[in-house]
């Protein structure tokens, strides 16, 4: 992702962490993180976000989840295995994410939305989650092999999958 930044005109991309953010001081207006929050430390994170917040400043913190309301998500899911986000997914979604002071209470918007995407794009995504790459050889192909084949009864007649997600946002204010 770094990479790819870099590339963009007028943008400072450097290293850092939510524990160790390489920013100064009261230096950024807003903070966000996507699909990551929930491995962080976070009485670090919270306090290293707040200090490089100038006041009054806020946190985004953001998820993708297939929705598994629909049938066809809830077979794909249970063909993948695993465990999105460490387990910690119906909590987040439930709940908000664990954060700490000195941020308040969260506001939580939800969007529905679909990917169009190909077969193939289909089974390169189930190919990157983590608790697919870990599998032995033989039991990965077996897993992408039942991705491809649910794409496949699943594609219209252009070969598009429409794969429903929803999007939960979450934003803190500092207090």
């Amino acid at each position: 992702m770094r990479s790819l930044l870099t590339r963009i005109p007028g943008i400072d991309v450097c290293a850092g962490s939510a524990e160790d953010l390489p920013l100064a001081d009261g230096s950024a207006g807003v903070v966000t993180m996507a699909q990551a929050w929930h491995w962080v430390d976070v009485p670090r994170a919270s306090a290293e976000v707040a200090r490089v917040l100038a006041r009054p400043g806020r946190l985004g913190l953001v998820w993708n989840y297939r929705a598994v309301a629909d049938e066809w998500v809830a077979r794909l899911s249970a063909t993948l295995g695993g465990s999105d986000s460490a387990g910690q997914m119906d909590d987040i979604r439930a709940h908000g994410p664990s954060i700490e002071s000195p941020f308040g209470a969260h506001e939580r918007l939800v969007v529905a939305w679909e990917h169009v995407i190909d077969v193939d794009t289909l089974v390169a995504l189930a190919a990157s989650r983590s608790y697919v790459i870990v599998r032995p050889p033989d039991e990965r192909e077996r897993v992408l092999s039942a991705v491809r084949e649910l794409g496949e009864e699943r594609a219209g007649a252009d070969g598009s999958v429409r794969l429903p997600y929803e999007t939960y946002a979450f934003r803190y204010d500092l207090t």
